[in-house]
């Protein structure tokens, strides 16, 4: 615990760095300048977000050209300290600003225990059964070697190229030879406690907010995870992310940010959540937001200034992503692997066309409970459905009645808009020479059918059904299952309250904290007599390591690697392995040069 505290400490003094510079840096472009001045960033978790985004980039960038250990994180540092000596007037205050908590005993008491609450469930716990398989793995590879062509080669699996295995590396400090820590899923876990703090002040408010509800979202997926919060899976890693920029995308919308720059910024960040798993490829749909607030401003301003921050942005998404992909195309020869499409190289070290399709379609048949990828719909959903828990048959049963609801109130939305927009033209007595703006305003507002909720909220049913389609494991899914009835129930619920009195909010409010409450209590119980199982003294100082397997060794070329003697994986200490004894062989003289598929 206290060695995975000290890793936090350093992950936030680093990440917060790198996110306040990165922030201040592109809030302080004259482009996004507007006659009040430069945009502030108000979020106080947000240096954070775009400082985990900046590290994993950092790491990947740093990976196409060395090893990512010491040498990487003595750059980290002096990158560091250039960005808080050139922004340290700012920075200073700002670090004042959120240090000003201590003068709140009871806040800073919160804090402190959601630090120590998460580096104790980081220091232990039960280690993801994939982390064994292909997760320590992947790490390895990039502290030792940073990126060698062709690895998918060995074990198909390593071509599952993920953003949060070179943030692990970074942060694993494996050049001490130590051991290598893997503390990434619990940081990520901390930033979304974080991020749900903000559902204490609902008494102080006298009524919930939209955002609460995904906060309560976010709580019950933290209890979930918390016992395997000690693996560096990314499923972890993209969940809590998502929540948190979900989080902060409703706290925009409820204090009617008029401003695209936020908004641009979190599609920067789901352009990194992509990285991570590129399930969340779809919730880049939410550029429309940005794009339409831009568009609005065009009448005011420059109509080119218009396009050059259209264009600005689409840039910084996709640059956040190239790193991931030139990562992708090294190590599979595929962009977007185990996906065969698109088909852009024809290199040596490529992992041949037929195995990554048939990667692919064992992924989508694990995720349906064993029944084969090609099945029918009717074949595969009754059983796969029969398969899960109870509570996700209910919230995937609540995501059908949220897609029914949301069809239903697209058109009253779309009729209401054209009843408007004639007001707009004819004006309210006739007069036609009344005219408006034609772009919509996507903010939020308590009301079933306001475009902005329902912008939202379709594009993360639209990201539940690509999920639904590809790989419908509930793991790899939560924030997809959960979020869309989630949200609908909550504007739903505030649409209904909204009439009431103010004591009438002020009741509800007391009910909602009370129900917070029971959970929490009850929550925090099971928690302790799972806890009791898997804690042990040693890991109060040190993190529990990976686990270790029984390894069988072979040679190709010289080198010598490993599969494991009993089932499939082979762990962190048995590198480089795979899930069994794999036809390939060296592109060079050694394995730093690449490997390549036996034909």
């Amino acid at each position: 615990m206290l060695q995975v505290l000290l890793l936090f400490l350093y992950m936030g003094a680093t990440c917060g760095i790198l996110g306040y510079g990165a922030l201040s840096f592109l809030t302080g472009l004259p482009l996004f300048r507007t006659g009040s001045g430069n945009y502030r960033i108000r979020h106080g978790v947000s240096p954070l977000l775009a400082g985990v985004l900046c590290a994993a980039v950092y790491a990947q960038i740093f990976s196409l050209f060395a090893p990512v250990g010491l040498a990487a994180n003595l750059l980290l540092i002096i990158l560091c300290f250039i960005i808080a000596w050139h922004y340290r007037g700012p920075l200073t205050d700002e670090v004042r600003a959120s240090l000003g908590c201590c003068g709140q005993p009871g806040k800073l008491l919160l804090f402190v225990f959601l630090v120590l609450l998460m580096a104790y469930g980081t220091s232990h716990g039960i280690m993801h059964y994939d982390t064994g398989l292909y997760h320590a793995q992947s790490i390895r590879w990039i502290e030792e070697y940073g990126v060698v062509k062709g690895i998918a080669n060995l074990h198909s699996r390593l071509g599952y190229n993920s953003a949060a295995f070179a943030f692990s590396a970074l942060y694993s400090f494996a050049f001490t030879g130590n051991g290598s820590l893997h503390a990434g899923a619990g940081f990520f876990a901390l930033l979304l406690a974080f991020s749900c703090l903000d559902i204490r002040h609902i008494p102080g408010r006298g009524r919930p907010v939209l955002t609460d509800f995904v906060r309560l979202a976010g709580i019950y997926y933290l209890f979930n995870i918390y016992k395997e919060i000690v693996s560096p899976a990314p499923d972890y890693f993209l969940n809590c992310y998502l929540f948190c920029l979900l989080i902060l995308w409703l706290d925009l919308d409820e204090r009617r940010e008029r401003h695209y720059l936020p908004y641009a910024l979190i599609v920067a960040g789901i352009s990194f959540a992509v990285t991570i798993k590129l399930s969340a490829a779809l919730l880049l749909l939410l550029c429309v937001k940005p794009i339409a607030m831009i568009l609005r401003e065009r009448k005011r301003e420059d109509k080119n200034d218009a396009l050059y921050r259209i264009a600005f942005f689409s840039v910084l998404t996709f640059a956040v992503a190239l790193p991931w992909m030139l990562r992708n195309l090294l190590v599979s020869g595929w962009v977007l692997y185990p996906s065969a499409f698109p088909d852009l190289l024809h290199v040596l070290w490529k992992v041949p066309h037929d195995l990554a399709e048939g990667d692919a379609a064992g992924i989508r048949a694990y995720a349906r409970g064993g029944i084969s990828a090609d099945a029918p719909f009717h074949e595969w959903f009754l059983p796969w459905f029969s398969s899960q828990t109870l509570v996700s048959r209910v919230l995937l049963a609540a995501d059908l009645c949220t897609i029914v609801g949301v069809l239903i109130c697209l058109p009253v939305s779309l009729a209401r808009r054209v009843r408007t927009g004639r007001k707009m033209i004819t004006g309210e007595n006739g007069d036609t020479n009344v005219r408006q703006t034609s772009v919509p305003d996507l903010h939020h507002a308590s009301s079933m059918w306001d475009r902005g909720f329902l912008v939202l909220e379709g594009t993360l049913l639209i990201s539940f059904l690509f999920w639904f389609l590809q790989s419908p494991l509930i793991r790899y899914g939560f924030f997809f299952v959960w979020t869309p009835p989630v949200l609908f129930a909550g504007q739903l619920v505030l649409v209904l309250t909204q009439r009431q009195s103010e004591q009438g909010k002020l009741r509800f409010s007391r009910v909602l904290m009370v129900f917070l409450a029971v959970f929490l209590l009850y929550k925090g119980i099971r928690l302790i007599q799972t806890d009791i199982t898997l804690m042990h003294p040693e890991n109060l100082l040190v993190q529990q390591d990976y686990e270790r397997f029984e390894l069988i060794p072979y040679e190709v070329d010289g080198e010598t690697f490993y599969y494991a003697a009993e089932g499939d994986r082979t762990g962190y200490d048995g590198f480089p392995g795979g899930d069994h004894r794999a036809s390939f062989r060296l592109l060079g003289n050694s394995l730093r040069d690449g490997l390549r598929a036996e034909r």
